[in-house]
């Protein structure tokens, strides 16, 4: 693995390039003006505890925008500092683990795992924090619980994705166990959300849980997308890891699919598969690498791929397009 690699003036140049266009967008994604609101409503100058408490947002989100509203009124600065948190820890995880960084950023853009955030801000974070972390696991259980911790303080979903990847980091899969896991995670979740106590419990731990279950909303072409996509990737790194060996991450990626049949029954269940399914950008990287004869086949056939996954994804989901941005015409001030 590359872990230490002495950064380049391209990785500063990619870094910055990517929070810019994160940072920069205006009334972008589907999310974008309730976090815009929510910043400016803030009042630096009451208590913040009362605030805090009061918001619907996770502590650290709370405390994060509190703290940047002290600084500037002007709510770009949360989309700013978003931004940064959700590139700059994927990124030093790219570069901590993967043998060829080029194709890893690129698929990290090409599936939509850049431009996902856009739209799932907090969660975003919390899913970079995630990720990083998650390249500590079998090195460092400190580094690991410890980011896991600082990425619960923004989503609390992160503490229950890093649970699962701490049994799946040691899971060894192949096409018929993660046949066998989607199907039982498809029954068993029919069967237990129409269970009048699941919403009860879920709605002791945020109201918000309770309505993603209780909703009528069924899964649309983004998610069936997400799935068939998906589908066809671990395929792939199953195939994959017969000539090269099974990977450490394979058991991870191969999770995602189990919270995409949940996402069928339950749309917003879909979101924890990025937990994931991110680790697919060092996974495939890692394994095309390792290959003797083919690379260039499997990598060219990615990356096409990859690209129309891309632009289907950004015409399809959540008020990707058209791209704005507060510097021009119209623009926020």
């Amino acid at each position: 693995m590359n872990r230490g690699t002495r950064w380049t003036i391209f990785d500063v140049l990619a870094v910055a390039v990517l929070v810019s266009f994160s940072a920069l967008r205006s009334d972008v994604g589907t999310d974008f003006s309730m976090y815009n609101r929510l910043y400016t409503s803030l009042v630096p100058s009451l208590p913040w505890w009362p605030q805090i408490q009061a918001s619907q947002q996770e502590v650290g989100y709370s405390t994060l925008s509190l703290f940047l509203r002290e600084l500037t009124a002007s709510p770009h600065a949360i989309f700013w500092a978003s931004a940064l948190l959700t590139v700059v820890p994927a990124y030093v995880a790219v570069k901590r683990e993967s043998r060829d960084p080029g194709l890893a950023i690129l698929l990290y853009v090409l599936l939509a795992f850049y431009v996902s955030p856009f739209n799932i801000v907090r969660q975003g974070i919390a899913i970079s924090l995630n990720f990083l972390a998650g390249t500590y696991l079998g090195r460092s259980r400190l580094m690991f619980i410890a980011l896991n911790i600082v990425a619960t303080l923004f989503h609390t979903t992160a503490g229950l994705a890093a649970l699962f990847q701490w049994v799946a980091y040691r899971w060894k899969p192949n096409g018929w166990s993660v046949l066998g896991i989607s199907i039982l995670t498809g029954i068993f979740s029919t069967a237990v959300f129409a269970i009048p106590t699941v919403s009860s419990w879920l709605a002791r731990i945020s109201p918000r849980y309770e309505a993603y279950v209780t909703s009528a909303d069924a899964a649309g072409l983004g998610t069936y997308l997400l799935v068939v996509a998906q589908i066809a990737l671990v395929i792939l790194c199953l195939y994959l890891s017969r000539k090269t060996g099974v990977d450490s991450w394979l058991g991870i990626v191969a999770l995602s699919l189990v919270f995409l049949v949940l996402g069928i029954q339950v749309v917003a269940a879909a979101r924890m598969q990025y937990y994931f399914g991110i680790f697919l950008v060092l996974l495939l990287p890692n394994q095309i690498a390792k290959m003797e004869r083919g690379a260039n086949v499997v990598r060219f056939i990615l990356i096409a791929g990859g690209a129309l996954y891309f632009g289907f994804h950004l015409a399809n989901y959540g008020d990707l397009l058209p791209y704005r941005t507060y510097l021009g015409p119209g623009g926020a001030p």
